[in-house]
């Protein structure tokens, strides 16, 4: 719990949810209060983001900036497991809305397609998840960022051997970084598994 202070990946929030069963008093409230820390500067930043948006103008590029933080923000809290139930159905709402206007603001920014993508992926709007993700692509978004989910995408649509398409097109390196990532395509690559590096130890 301690070390789980100063992580910024998803693995955070589960391990602290997991610490909050646990039967030592001290343990629980300990992950309570990181918990609770991590989504009063989640809440802050949102605040600080949307008092920003009176001002903001389309002409500069600030408004579309401001819609994609506020975007991104909520998609990070929801990432981070910090929402559940009908909150993160609504934190998906809410970033939905805020990547939309972004993207009738600037209909070619890879970054805004990327965020549509993650966030409709979450939704389940798997069509408008792989237009997004495939344009972000052609528009310049690395190719390591959008397989992963190129793959995840066909896995729920049931094209099997897409999956392996895109897991092997992704460059081996990148599973030092991804352990997770790293068991999935070792499990759909099992002829080549042999031949992807170890991950990095967490």
């Amino acid at each position: 719990v301690l070390a789980v202070r100063h992580l910024r990946d998803e693995h955070d929030a589960e391990v602290l949810r997991l610490a909050l069963t646990d039967t030592v008093d001290d343990v629980r409230l300990l992950a309570y209060s990181i918990l609770d820390r991590k989504e009063q500067s989640f809440n802050l930043r949102l605040k600080s983001l949307l008092d920003q948006l009176p001002g903001a103008t389309a002409d500069d590029g600030v408004r579309n900036r401001l819609e994609k933080r506020l975007a991104q923000t909520h998609l990070d809290m929801i990432e981070l497991g910090l929402c559940r139930g009908e909150v993160l159905l609504y934190m998906l709402l809410e970033a939905r809305k805020h990547v939309d206007v972004a993207m009738a603001l600037a209909p070619d920014d890879r970054e805004s397609l990327f965020l549509l993508g993650s966030i409709a992926l979450r939704q389940n709007d798997l069509l408008t998840a792989e237009g997004a993700f495939l344009k972000a692509q052609v528009l310049g978004m690395s190719i390591e960022k959008v397989l992963p989910n190129l793959a995840e995408l066909a896995f729920r649509q049931q094209r099997f051997s897409m999956v392996t398409h895109y897991l092997r097109a992704i460059d081996p390196i990148c599973f030092r970084a991804q352990p997770r990532l790293s068991g999935i395509a070792t499990h759909w690559l099992k002829e080549e598994g042999a031949c992807l590096p170890k991950p990095s130890p967490t």
